[in-house]
């Protein structure tokens, strides 16, 4: 069974370590400030293999910038294990991604939610900046 339960902003408020004691939850984040970098919505929640807490979206970029998308990453992220998968759905357009925040520079263990996801937003308008000035 499945629950999903729409929180009040204030929510934001909690600490990220909410998500490592109550495992089986995320918190799915719809904003209109995500479209300004591509991302369609934005979850959140604990990798239960790397203890890790994870950002997952869909990433409007084509297909084209794999490479660079991939290099992105694997130069900004700040560890070897599971810190990132990413593919490309053909379907819908999307870069399908999967990040630890963990590894993103300025993570700390005790930061909210909302602290969290500004993180995660700042580091993908980083990359998509950076991408696309190098088109």
């Amino acid at each position: 069974m499945n629950l999903i339960i729409v929180e009040t902003a204030i929510f934001l408020d909690e600490k990220l370590e909410h998500l490592k004691t109550h495992l089986r939850e995320f918190v799915y984040l719809e904003d209109q400030s995500l479209d300004l970098v591509g991302i369609d919505a934005l979850s959140l929640e604990v990798d239960d293999v790397f203890g890790t807490y994870t950002a997952l979206f869909g990433l409007k970029m084509k297909q084209k910038y794999e490479a660079a998308i991939k290099a992105y990453l694997e130069e900004n992220l700040v560890d070897q294990r599971g810190k990132f998968s990413v593919s490309f759905s053909g379907q819908d357009g999307l870069w399908n991604m999967n990040l630890a925040v963990n590894y993103i520079e300025g993570f700390r263990d005790d930061m909210t939610l909302l602290e969290a996801y500004e993180l995660i937003y700042a580091f993908v308008f980083k990359m998509v900046e950076t991408i696309e000035e190098t088109k």
